[in-house]
């Protein structure tokens, strides 16, 4: 099979060509997505302690990029440095963290396990190489993720079904998504 297959991750894309799982991340992603689950997964007086930690670092990166200028001048106090070297700090590994890809040779995958309704966990052929974790934003993409590996000959497991036989669980599901 030739061509290019792609689906969403939480972070970003993931791409499935010439024999091999690429997932690569986005800036605006991994923002909306940390957003999201830090939102929609705690209670009210966690999500008050989250937007008031979200005001705070706001007034902290626009208080560090109005001393931009002294420092660089050089005529700006020790905080006003602290507090740009920490907005470039965090900004640089932002930056990293969002545009990094990883990439897996499908030949060493040894299987893809469906872990919860939207993570996967690919196991490798070597047992001394880490798993790779791929969350997916809904489960629907990560149904469409297990499709395309299976199709490209990766072996897919379900473990989130525990009272019916691998991979079936998913199937139903696939099957009911089509319908």
């Amino acid at each position: 099979m030739t061509g290019e297959w792609t689906f969403r991750t939480a972070h970003g894309t993931a791409t499935v060509s010439d024999g091999r799982l690429e997932l690569s991340g986005s800036a605006r992603q991994l923002v909306r997505e940390n957003w999201r689950d830090r939102w929609t997964t705690n209670a009210a007086g966690r999500r008050a302690l989250f937007v008031f930690s979200t005001l705070g670092s706001a007034w902290f990166v626009v208080r560090a990029l109005r001393d931009v200028p002294a420092v660089l001048s050089g005529n700006a106090d020790l905080p006003s440095q602290f507090a740009v070297a920490c907005v470039c700090l965090g900004l640089l590994a932002l930056g990293y963290r969002s545009t990094r890809t990883k990439t897996v040779e499908l030949r060493d995958v040894r299987v893809v396990e469906r872990v919860d309704d939207d993570e996967l966990r690919v196991r490798f052929e070597d047992e001394t190489r880490d798993s790779l974790d791929i969350e997916t934003p809904t489960g629907r993409d990560a149904d469409d993720a297990a499709e395309i590996l299976r199709l490209r000959g990766v072996r897919v497991t379900d473990e989130t079904d525990t009272d019916t036989p691998a991979s079936e669980g998913f199937r139903e599901r696939l099957r009911a998504k089509e319908e």
